[in-house]
């Protein structure tokens, strides 16, 4: 429809008017600075831009814009495989009118004291396949078998090509009149006469929708919106990336007939006389 949205990352239509910063709480129409104006004070001057929105977003990632760099229908809780299951039409093609998926497969292995983990993870799974240790090092011969305890594969596990996906998403929300505007950090929120205000150094923004879509750091912007944490904790994420070697198999090619039902009968050591 006709909504505007402003994304901060802040994302709006915008309604923008200079303003003069004259205080913490203060704002005025005037757009002459005072001839005195200590910087990094209590009473801080600057010129200011106001701008309104029907919503307002902040972060600008691939949540905000519309989740990770492969798509995994099994990965996380009952709740996360539910959202990935509703959401794999649109990265098929419904949201963009093209597809950013394409094969890929993944296989995990386990060794002998995350059998455990390993069977939580099959709990409400589906697509899987069960691999003995000799099968799972004949798809990728670098692995060392006496170090594998128990595999599984999921064949239809996609490849999500990220930078299409977020660049078609920021320029779908541009076509639906959102702004999007970078680097602006937000420094505080506050909720006055039924809308949102976001302050971001020179920029503040009013909407009565306020979206939380920080990711690791919605915490923190909750805390200032006045709510209490959830628990939220940015973390350092690894990955090992190496060029595969030829005698490496495709992991979407089926050459095993088990079945996840046959993975779960074998739980906690499905490969224990492997």
């Amino acid at each position: 429809g006709s909504a505007s949205t402003t994304s901060l990352g802040l994302m709006a239509r915008t309604t923008a008017r200079p303003l003069t910063k004259l205080s913490e709480t203060s704002y005025s129409n005037n757009t002459s600075v005072p001839p005195v104006c200590p910087v990094y004070t209590h009473w801080l001057c600057a010129r200011m831009t106001q701008i309104s929105a029907d919503f307002l977003v902040i972060g600008g990632g691939i949540a905000g814009m519309s989740a990770a760099a492969i798509f995994i229908s099994n990965y996380g809780n009952a709740t996360l495989r539910a959202l990935s299951a509703a959401a794999h039409p649109a990265l098929a093609g419904e949201l963009l009118g093209e597809s950013v998926l394409s094969a890929r497969g993944e296989m995990l292995v386990v060794q002998e004291h995350e059998l455990d983990m390993l069977a939580n993870y099959l709990e409400g799974a589906t697509g899987l396949e069960t691999l003995t240790p000799g099968e799972a090092c004949a798809l990728v011969p670098v692995l060392r078998r006496e170090n594998i305890a128990a595999a599984v594969i999921e064949r239809g596990a996609e490849d999500i090509d990220v930078d299409t996906l977020l660049q078609g998403c920021t320029r779908l929300f541009k076509a639906r009149r959102g702004q999007v505007i970078q680097g602006a950090r937000v420094t505080a929120l506050a909720r006055e006469s039924g809308l949102w205000q976001a302050r971001a150094d020179e920029l503040t923004v009013k909407a009565p929708v306020l979206i939380n879509a920080a990711g690791a750091w919605a915490d923190h912007v909750g805390a200032l919106a006045g709510l209490p944490p959830i628990g939220l904790q940015p973390t350092r994420r690894s990955a090992a990336l190496m060029a595969v070697p030829p005698e490496c198999q495709p992991l979407t090619r089926h050459f095993s007939a088990r079945s996840l039902k046959t993975a779960k009968a074998g739980m906690p050591n499905p490969m224990g006389s492997a």
